[in-house]
């Protein structure tokens, strides 16, 4: 894959659709069209050299390289589509759909539907456990209740509920050299060691902080190292 230094580049380089189909079927077909249907390779390319025929009998179906993607259906050019990519994955801290559609010169319905195709793409629908050495840490997400709004507020009160009742736990599990996993976790249906069960193999390496719902992980895990944060530790130097 091509490395852009910035977004002059990027566009330089994908500078039209036709580029960019090469660029997707090349990636796809990197040893010839292949019927996404029947998987033959006995196949003819149209005039229009963006579709293809099968000339199987049994299958006959008329297809593009968009098939079965997330760039299929739209009528959004591929050009503003990679562009799309590119903007959302530099963007730090994420970028609107208002935004993007300004970016890109296309509706915010469109902008939208593209920004929420790309951000399911990325989404990991892999089932398999982490293996290597696995960090482990949860904390709260929320805003603070001082800035809720005044019923809010008073109902917190009233019900005499914490900051944290009004935050929602997240855990997030980091394979070292490889991903990070983060998950929304409901106390009231799992505990943390369902979670670490849930998502990480026997055979591994876990770290976590002292936090009392992690003992006892050391019996089911290949290890379970603490780090100890009421002591001002940040890493376990072992």
């Amino acid at each position: 894959m091509k490395y852009f230094k910035n977004i002059i580049e990027f566009t330089n380089f994908f500078n039209s659709d036709e580029v960019c189909r090469k660029f997707l079927e090349d990636g796809r077909w990197p040893n010839g069209v292949v019927c996404p249907f029947c998987q033959s390779t006995n196949v003819c390319r149209f005039s229009d050299n963006k579709r293809f025929k099968c000339r199987e009998k049994t299958c006959r179906k008329i297809f593009s390289v968009t098939v079965g993607s997330i760039y299929e259906n739209s009528k959004v050019p591929l050009q503003k589509w990679f562009l799309a990519m590119y903007l959302i994955g530099n963007h730090k801290k994420g970028i609107s759909s208002h935004q993007l559609a300004r970016d890109l010169g296309i509706t915010q319905k469109s902008a939208w539907f593209v920004l929420h195709r790309i951000r399911e793409m990325y989404v990991d629908k892999s089932e398999e456990k982490s293996s290597n050495m696995v960090q482990i840490d949860e904390t709260y997400v929320g805003g603070k209740m001082k800035n809720k709004h005044k019923s809010i507020r008073g109902k917190a009160h009233a019900e005499n509920r914490s900051h944290i009742d009004n935050k929602t736990p997240v855990v997030a599990l980091l394979e070292q050299d490889s991903k990070v996993k983060v998950q929304v976790w409901d106390s009231s249906k799992q505990t943390l060691k369902d979670m670490v069960r849930a998502h990480v193999d026997k055979n591994t390496v876990v770290v976590t902080d002292s936090f009392i719902a992690y003992r006892g992980l050391d019996k089911e895990y290949l290890q379970h190292e603490v780090v100890n944060h009421n002591l001002d530790e940040y890493v376990n130097a072992s």
